[in-house]
């Protein structure tokens, strides 16, 4: 059965923790290791073991999880790359900007709160191929 996502404007950010939070199978792993500490700049930042920055975000090694969305970035849109099977906990902290986000058909876990940080967010777009979650 797949989770759908619904997009409400104002009470989003809330309505998706709470959806996230209450979801079988949508936490992250105690595995995925803790959330990067926050520098100045994303280059002071202390990434951590088993993790790589591609394009400001930050990702597990292997591409599987995309750990943090960088909140430095200034684009609308973003699109969850392939190969993504997981999005972490609060992966998407504090950004006023975004407004859309696409994720791939190869999600199969969001973790708690992982959209908690997106204020202006007003659709997300879920391939349609995807067997765990639909949007609406």
């Amino acid at each position: 059965m797949k989770m759908k996502i619904h997009v409400l404007k104002a009470a989003l950010p809330l309505i998706l923790a709470l959806i996230l939070a209450l979801a079988p199978g949508c936490g992250q792993s105690a595995d995925d290791g803790p959330p990067a500490s926050v520098g100045d700049t994303p280059e002071e930042e202390t990434l951590p073991e088993g993790t790589v920055r591609i394009d400001g975000d930050i990702f597990t090694e292997d591409m599987k999880t995309l750990v943090r969305y960088s909140p430095d970035k200034e684009a609308e849109t973003y699109t969850i790359p392939d190969g993504v099977t997981t999005i972490g906990n609060s992966a998407f902290a504090i950004n006023t900007i975004l407004t859309n986000v696409t994720i791939p058909s190869g999600v199969t876990s969001i973790g708690e709160d992982a959209f908690g940080g997106l204020w202006a967010l007003r659709e997300i777009i879920v391939a349609e191929e995807n067997a765990s979650y639909a949007a609406e």
